[in-house]
Formats: C-alpha cells, sequence, structure tokens
C-alpha cells in the first residue's frame, strides 16, 4: 500500500510544480515585460516629493496592463518640450473638477475668472499636495482650467488626466495646458 502511494505522490508532485510555476508568472508577471530607465529630476515642481537631482526610475511598460491612478506619479510627454516631465495624477476620468474663490463660496466654473485666487476641487473637495497645502491658482490659470471645465461640463473625459506638479501654485503641468490624453503618459515613477 505505501508503495502505490509513493508511486502516486511523485506524478502529483511534478503537477503541483508546475501549477505553482503557472500561478507565480501569472501573478508577478514575468521581468522581461517591464522596461526600466533611470531619470533625474531637473526642476523644483515636485519638491516635498522629489527633488532635483534626485534618481528616478521608471516603467515605461507599466501602463500596458495597468490602469493609471490618482495619485500615480507618471512620466509624460508635452507638445513642445523635447523632455519627459513628472508629475502626480490627481483627476481620473469621470472625476468633477471645480474652481473655488479662495476667499468665497464656490463660482459657476463656466463663467469667466476674474483677479483673485481659486483653489481646484476635485469630487468637491480642495486638492491638496504632498505636504498637505491646497493647490490654489491665480486668475490667469484658473482662466485656462474654467475652459476645460465649461468645455467638459465639469467632468473629466475619458483617456484624459488631471496631473499637477507639488507646487500649490501649480508649474508646467495640467494648471498650465489642461487635461493630459492619456496616450502622452508613457511610464510610472516606480522610484
Amino acid at each position: 500500500m505505501f508503495v502505490q502511494f509513493a508511486r502516486l505522490l511523485k506524478p502529483i508532485a511534478i503537477l503541483l510544480f508546475f501549477v505553482l510555476i503557472t500561478i507565480g508568472f501569472l501573478f508577478f508577471g514575468r521581468s522581461e515585460n517591464r522596461v526600466l530607465e533611470e531619470f533625474e529630476v531637473r526642476n523644483n515642481s515636485m519638491s516635498g516629493l522629489l527633488e532635483p537631482g534626485e534618481k528616478i526610475e521608471v516603467d515605461f511598460n507599466y501602463y500596458k496592463n495597468n490602469e493609471i491612478e490618482r495619485g500615480d506619479v507618471v512620466l509624460f510627454s508635452y507638445a513642445g518640450n523635447e523632455n519627459y516631465l513628472v508629475k502626480t495624477v490627481y483627476g481620473i476620468p469621470g472625476d468633477i473638477v471645480d474652481l473655488e474663490n479662495a476667499g468665497g463660496p464656490a463660482r459657476n466654473a463656466s463663467a469667466s475668472v476674474a483677479g483673485g485666487q481659486f483653489r481646484l476641487l476635485i469630487n468637491g473637495r480642495a486638492a491638496v499636495n504632498s505636504e498637505d497645502n491646497e493647490f490654489v491658482f491665480s486668475a490667469q490659470k484658473a482662466n485656462l482650467l474654467s475652459l476645460y471645465i465649461a468645455d467638459y461640463k465639469g467632468r473629466i473625459p475619458s483617456d484624459a488626466y488631471l496631473i499637477l506638479g507639488n507646487l500649490e501654485g501649480g508649474s508646467v503641468d495640467s494648471s498650465k495646458f489642461g487635461f493630459v490624453a492619456k496616450e502622452n503618459i508613457v511610464g510610472k515613477v516606480i522610484r
């Protein structure tokens, strides 16, 4: 009886080995699917999160198999700029975006913005950077965003994202050029 059990055990062990290898392959992926490249942070737009001169690693294939999520630090291409830019995703498709006068109640986003400072709201909450400071934009930056808000009735369209640096007043980010198309986000910063 023990001999019969031992004969059965070997094929079961081999089958179990292949099942575990297959599960590991499916869950952890193949390392050759990752395309990692090192970059150096060139400016201070991400200060507090990433500092100028800091080395980062970017996975250029990450978004081929994963969704872009709020909070992801991404590398993207920007028309008119030969270098990639590093920013954080704050708004994803379907999010509601608005501007609020920093000194008073929410305004109608389709109305033109006059002088003053404007707080960025995402899904009704003030957007804050990594240091918990609210994003407050000048009238000029708020004017550009208000055009996008009006055009899309306050909702980020599918395959578009709101990306920002870590500076409360904005930088070369969505506060300057509006929503970013998914195709322009080229990789995820993984450190």
